[in-house]
C-alpha cells in the first residue's frame, strides 16, 4: 500500500512526491530529500531500496522516529511516471511508494 502524508499508518513521507523541473537544454543531476517518519515513534527499519535510475544514489541518515533521505545525481528526464520504492518492516507499511513528478518547462 502507497504511502504518503495524508494516509492513516503510522508511517508518513514528507513530502510524498518528488518534483522535478526538466527544461530542454538543462541536463544537470540534482537532489532532493526526503523524511519518512512514525507518527507513535514506533521504531520501524528501511529493508531496501529501489531505484527506476541506477545512476541515482540514496543516501539514507538515520533520525529520531524515522529516516531522513538524502537523492541525488537525479536526472529529471529519465523518471517520468516513475518511483522510488522502499521495503520496511512496518507490518502496518511494508512498501513506500514515492513517485517523481516532471514537470517539463522551455527554457526562455
Amino acid at each position: 500500500m502507497p504511502v504518503s502524508w495524508e494516509a492513516q499508518s503510522d508511517i508518513y513521507v514528507m513530502p510524498s512526491e518528488i518534483v522535478l523541473i526538466s527544461t530542454g537544454a538543462s541536463t544537470n543531476p540534482v537532489i532532493r530529500y526526503v523524511s519518512i517518519r512514525s507518527r507513535s515513534g514506533k521504531p520501524f527499519k528501511i529493508l531496501k531500496v529501489e531505484s527506476p535510475d541506477k545512476s541515482i544514489k540514496v543516501i539514507i541518515e538515520p533520525q529520531p522516529f524515522g529516516y531522513r533521505f538524502a537523492i541525488s545525481k537525479i536526472a529529471p528526464a529519465a523518471l517520468h511516471a516513475k518511483a522510488l520504492v522502499l521495503a520496511t518492516d512496518s507490518s502496518d507499511t511494508p512498501q513506500i511508494v514515492i513517485p517523481f513528478i516532471v514537470i517539463h518547462e522551455s527554457e526562455p
